[in-house]
């Protein structure tokens, strides 16, 4: 991966030929590698701000079958949730969609 000038980036390499994830923050930033053992998945955290800040960046190849519920117990306060997740929802923004996440901050 080339490098991005002024830049931190924390990679994954994909688990296909065309896959892999990258986050990518401001030298400027304190930024912490999660080491997480999920694959297709980058978690950083960001601190240093007005409140800290967690980065999820996901790749989820069609062809592999996840599950929201490997990367929920990484969700926190002030996560930003991100990538390509070759989604297919019947109806966004549903009940039964949003309902992992929305308990999840209870």
């Amino acid at each position: 991966m080339s490098r991005l000038p002024h830049f931190n980036t924390f990679y994954q390499k994909g688990t296909n030929k065309n896959g892999g994830v990258c986050i990518a923050v401001g030298k400027h930033l304190k930024a912490t590698r999660v080491e997480v053992n999920i694959p297709n998945t980058v978690v950083v955290d960001i601190t240093g701000l007005s409140e800290p800040v967690r980065i999820i960046g996901i790749y989820w190849p069609a062809s592999q079958q996840r599950d929201l519920d490997d990367i929920l117990s990484y969700v926190i306060e002030g996560t930003i949730l991100s990538g390509d997740f070759n989604a297919t929802v019947k109806e966004w923004n549903s009940p039964i969609f949003m309902l992992k996440i929305i308990s999840k901050e209870d």
